[in-house]
């Protein structure tokens, strides 16, 4: 009877002593999952808690952040998450530089014919050389033209060759005769050697030909 008993108590007991056990390891195992684990001194951690999960955040100074999830015993790697967002791009209007106009170089009017023809009534008594003193011509440029003293007939009317006012602007157009010379028409028109050459621009030594026109300054 008594060895019953004996075995019913080491029975109790050993009932007893596992239920212990049990209720201790949920205990243990609650606390475990409901509280995160501290930091300790040695790592720089810390705990944040991302869409309802606890996430541990490692630091390193010398690597980079590493964040895993608490509940994992190896941080795993996550997925990229790309974020869609409409992004409005301003249509761009490429900058136009001003264009330059190329400068044109004016266009050099072209100088007035220095000899021009006009109509000339013959009168009674005229002479070659009257009528080229008259129309500011020379006998000389009468000639190269072909009108000679045969054409001279009372009512006739000549083209003649004359001296081109337009040919001078600022100046008196002459048609240089027979034996003229560039300081005998200077005295003539009472001016200068000088001031004959600079009109005409005549280089020094330039000599005049008959039937030339020149310019004649204005005093």
């Amino acid at each position: 009877m008594e060895q019953a008993q004996r075995r019913v108590m080491k029975v109790i007991f050993l009932l007893v002593v596992s239920a212990v056990f049990v209720v201790a390891a949920a205990i243990l195992a609650s606390a475990i999952v409901s509280e995160p684990p501290q930091p300790t001194s040695a790592s720089s951690e810390q705990y944040i808690v991302v869409e309802g999960r606890s996430i541990i955040l490692e630091i390193d100074p010398e690597k980079a952040v590493v964040m895993g999830d608490i509940l994992s015993p190896t941080p795993e790697l996550q997925q990229p998450q790309y974020i869609e967002a409409e992004i409005e791009v301003a249509s761009i209007q490429p900058t136009l530089e001003p264009t330059t106009e190329p400068t044109l170089a004016p266009t050099a009017i072209p100088r007035p014919e220095p000899v021009i023809f006009v109509d000339y009534l013959v009168q009674p008594g005229d002479g070659l050389y009257s009528i080229s003193i008259e129309q500011n011509s020379s006998i000389e440029l009468l000639a190269v033209y072909g009108v000679d003293a045969g054409d001279l007939v009372a009512g006739n009317i000549l083209s003649i060759p004359v001296a081109n006012p337009a040919y001078c602007p600022g100046g008196r157009a002459y048609v240089v005769r027979d034996h003229d010379t560039i300081f005998g028409i200077a005295l003539s028109f009472n001016t200068t050697t000088e001031a004959l050459m600079s009109t005409n621009s005549f280089p020094t030594g330039y000599i005049i030909k008959v039937t030339e026109v020149i310019c004649i300054p204005l005093q």
